[in-house]
Parts: structure tokens; C-alpha cells; sequence
């Protein structure tokens, strides 16, 4: 029976320590668990940015009307897109005129307008551009593939 009652006790002493030992250890981990503001956005695991370029061939009515190209600059990705540069390239018969952009940091779903004056001679009979959104790769981006662009302004 004396036995049983220190087998008893033992047992009883084993719980009491493992108790301790487990209640330690969720205290210890609750304190290590970073408190989230709820106003600080929780990154996203593959959250990258997306930057594409939207054109626009128009004229600006003034005492000298000029032919212009609107480029917008989006990103459609899911996270911040560091400044960048983009390059417009007009092709004509005078021979390639490239004009760089620089484009401010990006929040995604944000867009930046640029206007570029179309060059004289470009139309024959319409004009062909290029636009590269940075052509560095400054910016990692989740699709690369749509950052460079053929297009034409009729005449």
C-alpha cells in the first residue's frame, strides 16, 4: 500500500511539472507574438507589383495645336512599385526619337500620367511607337512579360 501512495505522488508531482511546463510555454509564446496594429496592412506572401502602360493619341488645343501621347502608368499588381523609368520610342522617317520617363513609386491600383509631345515628320501616314515600362527591371514585378508595347497614333 506505502507503494501505491509513492507511485501515487510521483505521478501526481510528473502532472503538476508537464501543467507548469505547458502554461509556461503559452505564456511565453503569447509575449513573443507580435501585436498587429489594425491600421498596418499584413504583407502578402507573393505580393508583388505590376506595371503596365495605357496610351493615348490626342491634340492639345492651343494657339499652337500639337499632336501628344498620354501614357498612364498603372500598377495592377498587389504590392508597391519603386520609381522607375519608362521609355517611349517614336519611329519616323528622320530617324528614332526616345524620350524617358520617370515614374514616382506606385501604390498598387495607383497611376502616374505622363504627356509626351509627338514629334514633327512621325506621321507617314500615321505614327509608330514603342513603350518599355522599365527597361532597367529596376522594379520586380509579377509579370514581366507586359511591360513592353507596340502601338500607333493614326493620321
Amino acid at each position: 500500500m506505502r507503494r501505491q501512495v509513492v507511485v501515487f505522488a510521483i505521478v501526481v508531482s510528473l502532472v503538476g511539472v508537464f501543467s507548469s511546463l505547458a502554461s509556461d510555454g503559452q505564456k511565453h509564446s503569447q509575449k513573443e507574438a507580435p501585436s498587429q496594429s489594425p491600421r498596418q496592412p499584413r504583407a502578402r506572401p507573393n505580393a508583388l507589383p505590376d506595371l503596365l502602360a495605357q496610351v493615348s493619341c490626342s491634340t492639345k488645343d492651343e494657339a499652337n495645336p500639337r499632336q501628344i501621347l498620354q501614357v498612364v502608368i498603372r500598377n495592377v499588381g498587389t504590392a508597391l512599385a519603386g520609381a522607375s523609368i519608362t521609355k517611349v520610342e517614336f519611329t519616323s522617317g528622320s530617324g528614332p526619337r526616345v524620350f524617358e520617363l520617370k515614374t514616382p513609386v506606385l501604390w498598387p491600383g495607383h497611376s502616374y500620367k505622363h504627356e509626351v509631345n509627338i514629334p514633327s515628320g512621325c506621321f507617314d501616314p500615321d505614327c509608330g511607337f514603342s513603350i518599355t515600362v522599365d527597361p532597367a527591371d529596376s522594379v520586380r514585378e509579377s509579370d514581366e512579360l507586359n511591360n513592353l508595347s507596340h502601338e500607333n497614333c493614326l493620321g
